[in-house]
């Protein structure tokens, strides 16, 4: 639950501020054959979800670990797929990469009483400007981090194979300590060897971190919630605006009417 919410947007959130932004490398992470695993395990009920959940701790926690240990921070959760920012040191993201990507060939293969899944990942990598806000409804807060290097890098991953890292130009001009890429076309490039050695682990103050309240992003029902993993059938909503006219003003009422 700790890392539910970033720590950026909460210590933003703390100190009365509402937008801003700042220079980052940004990572797109898309998990194949979770989906499918999902679907196959969801026919099995309670000990179904509870092998998933095993799965999402053995495979999802080490990757989740491997961004934070290396400076940067999951922005938003989608499904099978994720987004992390790295702001403080752009050869830190193809670390973590590298690190992600090692996970999945070691761990990926999951065998289970209900049939063999096996797990993989592509990763995108960019670089440039990143934008983010805070967006205040009557009873719970909502919060964007978006732009260039946002949307680069999922482009960069739509040029992925499986177990593959892509990056694109703007990340390539950043110094990269013996990092060699490959070229895939004319603004995309493959990863083939390990950078050097370099991790940063968080620092003292930022793991023993400051326990910022999230409760005025999650809902109660979720803080409180003892399941560990279940299957619920729920209706979801996808909405996306043409434009941007009152698109906060647009956003707080949907928080609201959820509520």
């Amino acid at each position: 639950m700790k890392n539910l919410i970033p720590k950026f947007i909460l210590k933003k959130h703390t100190e009365g501020l509402t937008s801003g932004d700042f220079t980052a490398a940004a990572m797109f992470i898309d998990i194949s054959g979770f989906t499918a695993m999902t679907q196959s395990l969801m026919k099995n009920g309670k000990e179904g979800a509870e092998i998933l959940t095993s799965v999402i701790n053995d495979v999802f926690t080490p990757s989740i670990d491997a961004i934070y240990n290396f400076g940067g921070f999951i922005s938003t959760f989608a499904g099978d797929a994720f987004t992390a920012v790295f702001p403080q040191n752009h050869e830190l993201a193809l670390n973590s990469a590298v690190a992600i990507n090692k996970i999945f060939q070691e761990i990926g293969t999951r065998k289970t009483k209900f049939g063999n899944y096996d797990l993989s990942v592509k990763v995108g990598l960019s670089a440039g400007n990143v934008n983010w806000g805070i967006i205040a409804g009557e009873h719970l807060c909502s919060y964007y981090i978006r732009g260039e290097a946002v949307d680069a890098a999922s482009k960069s991953e739509h040029h992925c194979q499986t177990g593959e890292i892509i990056a694109d130009a703007a990340f390539l001009k950043l110094e990269l300590a013996d990092a060699k890429f490959t070229k895939r076309d004319e603004s995309h490039y493959k990863f083939v060897s390990s950078p050097a050695e370099r991790s940063k682990k968080q620092t003292e103050a930022e793991e023993a971190g400051t326990d910022f309240d999230i409760a005025p992003f999650v809902p109660q029902d979720i803080l409180k919630l003892k399941i560990q993993g279940e299957f619920r059938d729920v209706i979801s909503c996808f909405i996306s605006f043409r434009d941007e006219v009152n698109l906060e003003e647009n956003i707080s009422h949907i928080l609201n009417l959820t509520h």
